[in-house]
């Protein structure tokens, strides 16, 4: 098991059981599945885990054991490899997405930072949302997308009033993460958005473009909505033809 994260779990009382910490390293853990050559049907699966039994937790006969009467012959035992980092993964199909519902902590109306970690076809034709809390046609926020090469940043504030920014993405790896800041208040009364990517979330960050500035009329309020905050958002229901699902993984999302 050495160099796998390895996880075990027995499925006792109708539950999947937690039992890594019980597993001993002493033995390979060999598992068999699939068809014997010429058999015409799949052979049952066969794995001999070795688990440690000093306390009697995994005896039968036990009746001082959390799993007397519960656990004995034939109880399933599943094993799984971590394979990779996690990740959420987006097939591109509509519906596919990851959110969570309005709430205090997310109605930001001041300055925002907007961070995204992911895995996509960065120049792939049509807008594909990133993130946001954005449902059209009245509950819009903010949101980040992918545009014909290009990302974007759009932004309500003010009660309807909007700032976008769009700036050609540089030759990015495969996996990379954007980001955007607004600052409602340079304390000149100006007001400024940045857009910036990086191999992670971790940074270092690399500014993309000039910034957008300009001097708002009043001083700046976002507005927030109660739309909720999520990855890959649709834009309105159903979504519109030209706006498609983001097809790829994320890694990490954030909003600060």
């Amino acid at each position: 098991m050495a160099g796998f994260d390895v996880r075990g779990e027995l499925l006792i009382g109708g539950e999947w059981v937690d039992a890594t910490g019980k597993l001993l390293k002493r033995q390979a853990l060999r598992h068999e599945r699939g068809r014997q050559d010429q058999a015409s049907s799949v052979d049952p699966s066969t794995l001999q885990p070795l688990l440690n039994n000093t306390d009697g937790r995994f005896s039968p006969d036990n009746p001082m054991g959390p799993y007397y009467g519960r656990f004995g012959r034939n109880t399933p035992f599943r094993l799984s490899v971590q394979v990779g980092r996690p990740a959420l993964d987006l097939p591109g199909v509509d519906g596919s997405n990851a959110s969570t519902p309005d709430a205090a902590a997310l109605d930001i109306t001041g300055d925002l930072d907007v961070r995204w970690e992911g895995e996509a076809d960065w120049y792939a034709p049509e807008p594909r949302f990133l993130m946001g809390r954005w449902r059209e046609p009245a509950d819009l926020a903010w949101h980040m997308r992918l545009e014909d090469g290009r990302l974007r940043f759009s932004v309500f504030y003010n009660g309807g009033e909007n700032a976008f920014t769009l700036h050609t993405l540089p030759v990015l790896p495969r996996r990379a993460a954007f980001r955007h800041t607004f600052d409602v208040d340079d304390g000149a009364g100006g007001a400024s958005i940045r857009a910036y990517w990086a191999p992670s979330l971790d940074g270092p960050w690399t500014q993309i473009g000039d910034p957008l500035t300009w001097t708002p009329s009043a001083p700046i309020v976002l507005d927030t909505g109660a739309a909720p905050l999520e990855i890959s958002p649709p834009t309105q229901t159903p979504p519109e033809p030209d706006r498609l699902p983001l097809a790829g993984r994320v890694y990490r999302a954030e909003v600060r």
